[in-house]
């Protein structure tokens, strides 16, 4: 699909303003790809990762602005997603395993990268994952 043809910044361009019809503002940025491509795990699975943390954002904390920033650095990649929804309570949201947060981690874990979650309740989310660029095994 989009993601083949076009690498990261494109199909999540292309995500974006899917989502963007659903009366959510949306921003996003990329920095540094300058058009070059990423290995094929890694830009799947940082599709996968963005796609499922814009979906939490819309459906579940209802946000209305949500910002979304994919950087490449020379070593790394770092994905930011940030909205302004209702926030939740990592601890209990993770046992639970409410939104997709497991399906997340372990995708983040195979890429060997961190992940840092920034949320709590009434006070929007932050999300933070950098996957080095050497990691594809």
């Amino acid at each position: 699909g989009d993601l083949r043809a076009g690498g990261l910044p494109m199909a999540v361009s292309k995500l974006v303003s899917e989502l963007s019809a659903h009366d959510v503002k949306i921003d996003f940025e990329t920095l540094g790809f300058n058009g070059s491509r990423l290995d094929e795990k890694i830009e799947l699975f940082s599709y996968r990762i963005v796609q499922e943390l814009l979906n939490n954002a819309v459906k579940h904390a209802q946000a209305s602005s949500i910002m979304v920033q994919i950087s490449k650095f020379e070593t790394e990649v770092n994905l930011v997603v940030e909205d302004n929804g209702q926030g939740f309570n990592y601890h209990e949201v993770t046992i639970r395993d409410g939104l997709g947060l497991k399906s997340i981690q372990s995708r983040v874990e195979q890429l060997n990268g961190t992940i840092d979650f920034d949320t709590s309740p009434g006070k929007g989310t932050s999300v933070s994952i950098n996957i080095p660029l050497n990691s594809a095994v």
